[in-house]
């Protein structure tokens, strides 16, 4: 009885054949009653954009997908490769959502990136989100995910306490599971096995 929600990763917002395809998502998600989230941009290609770049991305994108249902308009904050302006190009996303009239009533997410350890303790999920999620950034955003890659940050038991902690910290937005992947086509370099490291 839940709504199935599909999460659209977009290469490039200009390619014809492209886009046509993921309009036709969307349309099949709806027909069947589900939900399409709409990702701007991974946090891989987000940090090479200039700002300008990324105002015409998520301008693009909003004029191209105007029926999707929410708008993940941050991935993976607090990523140590994403830089300064994560926050700033996240807000003025949200803006852009917010000001459209085809897309104002779409959800807002934010993406966080999940790690356990490997970086500095100011790094850590729930310090960069209580340090850097703005005012301004937490008016604009409904939903607070994360993104959690097993073979580099185990989360498993501890799921619940650290999914209810990010929940507690920010009580105006729900809480998600928003990616969830392995990170290569071979986990043996992960720093973490479940089981034994010889399998």
């Amino acid at each position: 009885k839940r709504k199935v929600s599909a999460r659209l990763v977009i290469g490039d917002p200009n390619d014809a054949e492209e886009m046509a395809g993921w309009r036709s998502t969307v349309e099949a998600l709806h027909a069947q009653g589900g939900q399409a989230l709409a990702q701007i941009c991974d946090s891989h290609d987000m940090v090479s954009l200039t700002d300008s770049a990324w105002d015409t991305r998520v301008d693009t994108l909003i004029k191209a997908l105007p029926n999707v249902d929410a708008w993940e308009i941050g991935n993976e904050l607090g990523g140590s490769w994403l830089g300064d302006d994560v926050v700033d190009k996240t807000v003025r996303a949200a803006r852009a959502v917010r000001a459209d009239p085809a897309t104002a009533r779409a959800a807002t997410v934010v993406t966080l990136y999940y790690q356990l350890g490997q970086e500095s303790a100011e790094a850590s999920v729930l310090s960069w989100a209580r340090r850097r999620l703005t005012p301004e950034l937490l008016a604009v955003t409904d939903v607070l995910g994360l993104s959690v890659y097993p073979q580099w940050h185990p989360l498993g038991t501890g799921a619940d306490r650290v999914i209810s902690a990010l929940a507690e910290a920010f009580p105006d937005q729900r809480v998600a599971l928003t990616e969830l992947g392995y990170g290569g086509d071979d986990l043996d370099p992960g720093p973490w096995w479940f089981g034994s490291a010889q399998d």
